[in-house]
């Protein structure tokens, strides 16, 4: 009996070949065992356990088909063939499906297991990690990152990872992994801490013939095991087994599997996704005394494997050399200047995709435009100058309506829930206007933001004052509310106010929760800054009210650590109120939402309020600081297409706007529209770029966008959601 093992990459990267080819030796060690691979640079040609070597032509120069009809011709003679690699496990299923000796998955297997494997999470009572597909619409992509604080990988069909922490890196590595494996699906999955742990097994024809669990002591830098604690699955993971045992009869499952998974203290394991192959460390198993491989050729074969005694409970992999195979030797590399990626995919994966792939790039058509923003839209068609912004106020005023609403129905007689607008998010006339007639507050971080928002007709009760420092040539006599950002400021602040040169309704802290990176607030983390703020707020006056300001921006750290965050800010500001006898009778949570994530906020408004009564009962007010959320929807930006210039795999169109205007660019996705005849359509994803004026490197608008077939130099485009910090940080350049 001759078995084939493919896949013989020993590199930092390995293949499981070698190993599944060691543990077959160990159990049949007269059984002849042939290697297979792809390029003659695999490192495991050189070991010794192969009695030949079967080296094909890289995957874009084998004629598949013929190389379909010679693999099933040497398996018609019982031999058998152990893939090591996920794609060729695939091809396989398909060219071989009624092969017996291909001892890996069916198609229907392959499919049930796919990532993000939903399904068989949930049959095998595993959690599964929050994802989303990359055929999702780009604001629901950058939501998502951005609920989960950009904390997330964008993992490939069959390998490859990668850590997602920005939008720019997104579309790096969304570039990156079409690339290697274009027509594939994608995904992105959030980042889940804890211990990782594998469970490996083997199945024939739908029985199970046995698993092991795997916990992994070392990693590599790219995350790969290097040592690792093996035990009996049952005992680390009681029921896992036979709810595997029943997934894997109904898939009617032939070959090894590896389930891939983390598990945090206290919480159930969660399934990170079902490789349908043995692992590469498959022989830290055998070492453990119970060999897969070898199980697996018996069960086909009907040869019973010799005893497997263990010898460990653990094992580690060391650096060791061998000599070099006579053959397949290697020629020195030339000198590089760049890192080289090619050894990640040493078998030809990507290579392999390509050939399979249906399409070259996938390319979206224009996506419908909803009525009521047709009707925006329609705003700016009529700018004649460009580049432009185009106001919608409408836009705005409906939202914060909305927001006051459900601002007023989630308070109570206890604790009311108000509103400020930041001035600094889109300093704008009618918006600050608009944000007064619907009640909000005006949050002020400079002199001029002040007397701007008195200037429009704000009262001076109406202001809190905010930022990193007060001590302003004409600081306000009176404000609602202000909040100190240093132990320093806070105690300046204790003397206007004892001083009577300073009348606010409120005087308070802002908190930095622990971890932040921030530069702002009073790190809670610093041993002696809560005993100091104790101290200096007793000497306010006793019927004054304390406050504390928490800002944590929620596009940048998610939901779940912004709830962290929030509850050690309540823990500290507890602590402030009772040691220093004044109550903390206000909470000013901040801002950064963005506009879908405020909406969850809108909707959990009562929960949050109780959060905080429970730990600050004296709590009478929370305000909210919801400004991007508000406007970042509330301007639209009018631009022309001056120049088109075509590239190998796309179009540029050269535009007369520029990060100078809209410099959020790159840190949000922003839908980009155009009038067509029948009406609006927003451009979908491809390969063309929608380039600046600016004579700057970086002046790119979108690099991931589908230009239509039709447009032409002088057509405008509309570019959505330019509100917010598009507008207040936007400059003057190449101007004139």
């Amino acid at each position: 009996m001759t078995v084939y093992c493919s896949g013989l990459y020993s590199g930092p990267n390995p293949s499981p070949g070698v190993g599944v080819a060691r543990s077959i030796r160990a159990a049949h060690p007269e059984t002849r065992i042939v290697g297979v691979d792809y390029s003659p640079g695999s490192t495991g040609l050189s070991h010794p356990v192969f009695d030949g070597l079967w080296i094909q032509r890289p995957w874009e120069e084998l004629d598949l088909d013929l190389y379909g009809t010679r693999i099933e011709e040497r398996l018609k003679d019982d031999d058998c063939w152990i893939s090591g690699l996920d794609l060729e496990c695939r091809w396989l299923a398909e060219v071989l499906p009624s092969t017996p000796c291909r001892l890996s998955p069916q198609i229907g297997a392959l499919e049930a297991v796919r990532k993000p494997a939903e399904e068989t999470a949930r049959e095998l009572g595993l959690e599964i990690p929050h994802s989303i597909s990359m055929v999702s619409p780009d604001e629901e992509i950058a939501e998502f990152c951005a609920h989960h604080g950009w904390k997330v990988w964008l993992k490939g069909p069959w390998y490859q990872a990668l850590p997602i922490s920005s939008w720019q890196s997104l579309l790096w590595a969304r570039r990156q992994l079409e690339e290697t494996w274009p027509g594939e699906p994608l995904h992105l999955q959030t980042h889940i801490p804890g211990n990782e742990e594998s469970v490996v097994f083997a199945a024939h024809e739908g029985e199970l013939l046995g698993s092991r669990h795997m916990k992994k002591l070392q990693l590599t830098e790219e995350g790969k095991t290097w040592a690792g604690r093996i035990g009996e699955t049952e005992t680390e993971l009681s029921g896992l087994e036979e709810k595997l045992a029943a997934l894997l009869r109904r898939l009617r499952w032939t070959g090894g599997g590896e389930l891939e998974l983390v598990r945090q203290e206290g919480r159930p394991a969660c399934l990170l996704e079902c490789n349908p192959r043995f692992p590469a460390w498959i022989f830290g198993i055998t070492l453990a005394g119970f060999n897969l491989p070898g199980e697996l050729v018996a069960a086909v074969s009907g040869a019973a494997p010799q005893p497997t005694v263990a010898t460990a409970d653990e094992f580690v992999r060391i650096v060791t050399e061998v000599p070099l195979h006579p053959v397949y030797s290697l020629s020195p590399q030339t000198p590089r200047t760049l890192p080289d990626t090619s050894g990640k995919h040493p078998s030809g994966m990507p290579q392999l995709a390509r050939r399979l792939a249906r399409a070259e790039a996938r390319v979206e058509d224009g996506l419908e435009v909803p009525a009521r923003l047709a009707r925006s839209l329609a705003q700016s068609a009529s700018a004649t100058d460009t580049p432009t912004r185009v106001d919608l106020p409408d836009r705005f005023a409906a939202r914060a309506g909305e927001a006051r609403r459900a601002a007023e129905n989630a308070g109570d007689a206890h604790c009311e829930i108000n509103l400020a607008y930041s001035i600094k998010t889109q300093p704008s006339a009618s918006i600050l206007q608009i944000a007064r007639a619907h009640g909000f507050l005006a949050e002020a971080i400079s002199e001029k933001e002040a007397g701007f928002a008195l200037k429009l007709g704000y009262r001076p009760d109406e202001l809190i004052l905010n930022g990193p420092a007060k001590h302003w040539p004409a600081l306000p006599e009176r404000a609602f509310a202000a909040f100190a950002d240093s132990v320093e400021e806070f105690e300046q602040l204790v003397g206007h106010i004892s001083a009577k040169a300073l009348r606010t309704r409120y005087v308070g802290v802002r908190f930095r929760p622990p971890g932040s990176d921030s530069r702002f607030g009073i790190a809670l983390d610093q041993v002696d800054a809560l005993p100091r703020l104790i101290e200096i707020a007793r000497r306010l006056p006793p019927e004054k009210a304390v406050a504390v300001h928490f800002h944590q921006a929620y596009s940048e750290i998610g939901k779940e650590r912004w709830e962290r965050a929030l509850e050690s800010v309540l823990i500290a500001a507890a602590a402030l109120g009772r040691y220093s006898d004044r109550p903390i009778s206000m909470l000013d949570l901040g801002g950064g939402w963005t506009p879908p994530g405020f909406d969850l906020m809108l909707a959990r408004l009562p929960a949050l309020r109780q959060q905080a009564r429970d730990r600050l009962p004296d709590l009478g007010l929370i305000v909210l600081e919801p400004g991007k959320a508000l406007t970042q929807p509330s301007q639209m930006l009018v631009t022309r297409v001056l120049a088109l210039r075509r590239r190998d795999d796309g179009v540029d169109a050269v535009v007369d706007a520029s990060i100078a205007e809209l410099p959020q660019a790159g840190v949000f996705p922003h839908p980009v529209y155009r009038r067509e005849q029948d009406g609006w359509i927003q451009l979908g994803r491809g390969s063309d770029r929608l380039l600046g004026r600016l004579c700057m490197k970086a002046d790119i608008l979108r690099d991931d966008i589908a230009l239509p077939p039709s447009l032409a130099t002088g057509d405008k485009l509309t570019i959505a959601e330019a509100g917010g910090y598009d507008f207040s940080m936007a400059y003057d350049f190449g101007c004139g």
